[in-house]
């Protein structure tokens, strides 16, 4: 039986990913990097980043709580390349795989390749997937929709996208990729709480400046 899993969208690629009273954030981005977004301050008991640039890896922005219960995840790193040309134009990217409390969830950070057979094969039965959508740097809209085709994870959140003035104007609207996908979900607090009889869907999670 699964826990309850509680995940809240803080902008971009950044995440809190709440299981039982544990907090993991990822990928909390820098002051003033990201055009909309306003600085991102968080507590959490854990924080990661899928690699190194300042939209990813601004561990700063997280405090870090004095009391931490063991945690509930085990977490494996998946290398993987930032573009498509195996990381020489921006270098490469951990996908990150976290699975605890009967969960299996995946975060895809700025990845920029079609992933091999094999890293597939260790996404595959995911109950999330974190996935850029956005292009330019990272998969693009039919990329993300080709991979996860292949996939087939429960629950779907777009990351790394543009919508309106929030967002780098490199990439490309939410509406490109969305328009593709079946049942959208969207959650106006930025925040959806799982449990075993949440139905599949691609869930939007808004961005609201200063509530994690």
């Amino acid at each position: 039986m699964k826990e309850k899993l509680r995940i809240k969208g803080l902008g971009h690629s950044a995440f809190k990913i709440t299981l039982s009273d544990y907090h993991v954030v990822i990928d909390p981005y820098g002051d003033h990097k990201v055009p909309g977004l306003l600085p991102l301050r968080v507590d959490a008991h854990a924080v990661y980043a899928t690699h190194g640039h300042g939209d990813h890896h601004f561990l700063e922005a997280v405090t870090l709580l004095a009391e931490a219960p063991p945690s509930p995840w085990t977490l494996t790193r998946i290398p993987s390349a930032h573009d498509g040309v195996g990381g020489k134009l921006r270098g490469m990217n951990d996908i990150l795989l976290f699975e605890g409390g009967g969960w299996r969830i995946a975060h895809l950070g700025d990845l920029g390749e079609m992933l091999s057979e094999e890293k597939r094969a260790m996404l595959r039965h995911l109950d999330v997937l974190m996935i850029p959508v956005g292009g330019f740097f990272t998969l693009g809209p039919q990329e993300a929709l080709e991979l996860l085709e292949a996939l087939h994870p429960r629950i779907v959140v777009p990351m790394h996208y543009r919508e309106g003035e929030l967002g780098y104007e490199e990439l490309e609207e939410l509406t490109s990729f969305l328009q593709f996908c079946p049942e959208v979900k969207h959650y106006p607090t930025g925040e959806i709480l799982l449990d075993e009889d949440t139905p599949d869907q691609t869930a939007v999670l808004a961005y609201v400046p200063g509530s994690v």
